[in-house]
């Protein structure tokens, strides 16, 4: 994956040192101001997209609701690992890939409560590749394995 990512870097900015944030290809900021052109940012996100889609691997994600002030603790016995990534790094592809789909899952979370989100070609192929790569539970699996799988959800909401 990292090989593939680093060929989409390197066709647009001539070197593979850029990170992959959702938020600056949306606003087309920094590293990504070269997006503003039409024709660039069309190619951009066939090629984004084809990685994104082609590569092998699978979504799960866990929203947590902060305006709800939940006291630090309260996650911390809900969710039992977590990491986090910071910006100001060359994470690793996986992280950079885990960053474009949470934007897109903080879409898909803010359409569910009725919220406007901005409705562009990016978002658009974003929430496309949500449904494409979350996972989803098998259909043909035998019971055995379904009971476990009854308890898999893919995209939640904390609280709830």
């Amino acid at each position: 994956m990292k090989t593939w990512a680093d060929k989409i870097k390197f066709k647009y900015w001539g070197h593979t040192d850029i990170v992959f944030h959702s938020r600056e290809i949306g606003r087309k900021e920094n590293d990504f101001a070269i997006l503003k052109d039409k024709k660039i940012f069309d190619d951009f996100l066939k090629d984004l997209e084809q990685f994104l889609l082609h590569s092998r691997f699978k979504m799960f994600f866990v929203i947590l609701y902060k305006e709800l002030k939940v006291d630090y603790k309260k996650i911390q016995e809900t969710l039992t690992s977590i990491s986090f990534v910071t910006k100001n790094n060359f994470d690793d592809i996986e992280e950079q890939i885990a960053d474009l789909f949470a934007y897109a899952a903080k879409c898909k979370y803010l359409r569910q409560q009725g919220k406007r989100v901005k409705n562009g070609s990016y978002e658009k192929m974003m929430l496309d590749l949500l449904k494409n790569k979350i996972f989803k539970k098998p259909l043909g699996a035998r019971y055995w394995k379904m009971k476990y799988f009854k308890e898999v959800d893919s995209f939640v909401v904390l609280p709830q």
